[in-house]
């Protein structure tokens, strides 16, 4: 979540996306709050449909919340 910030010039937020090792997404300098007190405590995943709805869905079966990235490493297949 970064450090607390009262501006849009100083945020540290950031956050990364990966689906099955592959990086999606590094979002960094987001604004994500003003107060220290402000802990991460709900994580919530959606499916958005700009669109005509699609019968697919999402399946998910891993979910990980960290500071950092851990396992997940890459799968190599000759």
């Amino acid at each position: 979540m970064g450090a607390p910030s009262d501006n849009a010039a100083t945020v540290t937020g950031a956050m990364n996306l990966w689906i099955d090792g592959v990086e999606y997404g590094s979002w960094s300098k987001l604004w994500l709050r003003t107060s220290a007190e402000l802990k991460l405590s709900i994580f919530h995943i959606a499916l958005f449909h700009q669109a005509a709805h699609s019968v697919e869905g999402m399946m998910i079966d891993t979910v990980v919340v960290a500071k950092k990235r851990i396992g997940m490493d890459p799968v190599i297949s000759e």
